[in-house]
């Protein structure tokens, strides 16, 4: 098990047919300001079944994850992938995220094996717009406010995303449109191939898209979320998502956003945001 994955509370079990499954029961930890299990939590679970498939040697470079459902305290999130097709150091994989029989997530992926990536650079022209953040002495940093918390332990890393810091990322969004999370890492926040585990990245940017969206027009849920990563980062890194919401369509909001490592550009990153202006009914 990828130590990010562990340390974030997931666990291996195996189907009927002997095919690894990624599971992960909801408590209160996981559970947003609205009730129901935040983004991050699908994509974890998703990203660690399909590493479980493919292999610990592959890493992750585009994604595509889309929410059907909501997943709730108590429940069980579990995910298994198929992989589409396979050449001799790439994987294009599929994974289906359950709660019991329903339904609630999937999840489309491209890994390639560590140091043979399929393409150079970034695979498109990326608008230049939002730069990067310098790393300030915080371990944890939310629209440049720093927030200090224990480094490499399994709850902070919950509690970087839930918990008194999820509270504070709806209540303080000071930049209206806008949204930028940022993270020190180290090794906890590695996958099984020693770099930055793109579960993690994909959590950043799930992050500053919504709260991009949620600064604009208030409480929002994601409906779809894609990720496209330029390069793996070691340990040590800094990592940022800088966001910002650019159109709506009915209640639906569109944001995309820029994933930086030490301030250079790494990756994007684009979202879709359903506005609920009764999120808890």
């Amino acid at each position: 098990m990828e130590p990010f994955a562990h340390a974030y509370g997931i666990a291996r079990e195996k189907d009927a047919d002997g095919c690894p499954l990624a599971c992960l029961t909801i408590t209160e930890p996981y559970l947003n300001g609205f009730g129901c299990a935040f983004g991050g939590c699908l994509i974890v679970v998703a990203n660690t079944a399909a590493q479980l498939t493919v292999g610990t040697e592959m890493i992750g470079s585009n994604y595509t994850f889309r929410y059907l459902r909501k997943a709730m305290l108590g429940e069980t999130m579990r995910a298994k992938t198929t992989v589409i097709k396979r050449g001799r150091t790439t994987a294009t994989t599929e994974t289906a995220v359950t709660v019991g029989d329903r339904l609630i997530g999937t999840m489309y992926a491209d890994f390639f094996i560590a140091g043979e990536s399929p393409a150079e650079g970034a695979p498109f022209d990326v608008p230049p717009a939002l730069g990067g953040v310098t790393a300030p002495e915080a371990d944890v940093v939310l629209n440049g406010e720093g927030l200090s918390l224990e480094t490499g332990a399994a709850a902070s890393i919950v509690q970087m995303f839930t918990g008194a810091v999820k509270r504070q990322m709806v209540s303080d969004l000071n930049l209206k449109g806008e949204g930028c999370f940022g993270i020190h890492t180290d090794h906890t926040f590695c996958d099984a191939s020693g770099h930055i585990d793109p579960a993690l990245l994909g959590m950043l940017s799930d992050e500053a898209l919504g709260h991009a969206c949620i600064s604009s027009v208030g409480p929002c849920f994601t409906t779809s979320l894609t990720m496209n990563l330029f390069k793996s980062l070691e340990p040590g890194t800094f990592v940022t998502c800088s966001a910002e919401a650019l159109m709506k369509s009915g209640r639906l909001w569109y944001a995309r956003g820029e994933l930086y490592g030490d301030g250079e550009l790494i990756g994007c990153c684009s979202g879709t945001y359903w506005h609920s202006p009764a999120p808890n009914a």
